[in-house]
């Protein structure tokens, strides 16, 4: 994985072996890969494997989130983005004390994904996320009000 010259190698080698705690260094190496399309493989890759941030140190979990937003490459940003954060924020942990039958999705939130970072550590590269979640999210409700309330008339 680290030592082929050809990216559609490295990519295939991503897809198909398992991330343990012995590799990891080497598959996050591929978040930093000299070619985009492996880099964009390595982010979906990692978002199906490595799906709770909870096996992952801070200081990794800062780093990731680092590497992914500050990729030259715009759509691999975007992948970072709905990818790997939208990833961890659908499989945060249920906080202890909370009834998960009454609100099953409650701590699904961006909140809880912050709580799971070091924000002071990367806040800009936060602020970025946060924009982009937050435009998405308008940009999706908007589209719905449009639908619902503006064409209907």
């Amino acid at each position: 994985m680290d030592h082929d010259s050809h990216p559609l190698v490295r990519k295939e080698s991503l897809r198909s072996i398992a991330i343990t705690r012995s590799n990891l260094p080497h598959f996050l190496r591929r978040l930093t890969d000299t070619n985009a399309t492996v880099r964009l493989c390595a982010y979906n890759v990692f978002a199906q494997k490595v799906q709770t941030l909870k096996v992952l140190p801070t200081a990794e979990r800062c780093r990731i989130v680092s590497m992914g937003m500050d990729d030259p490459e715009e759509p691999v940003v975007r992948a970072f983005v709905e990818c790997v954060v939208h990833t961890w924020i659908d499989k945060l942990p249920i906080p202890p004390g909370t009834d998960p039958t009454q609100h099953p999705d409650a701590h699904k939130t961006i909140t809880g994904f912050l709580k799971m970072i070091d924000v002071m550590s990367i806040g800009e590269q936060t602020g970025r996320i946060l924009k982009m979640l937050f435009d998405d999210n308008l940009t999706k409700h908007y589209d719905h009000f449009k639908e619902t309330f503006i064409n209907d008339k």
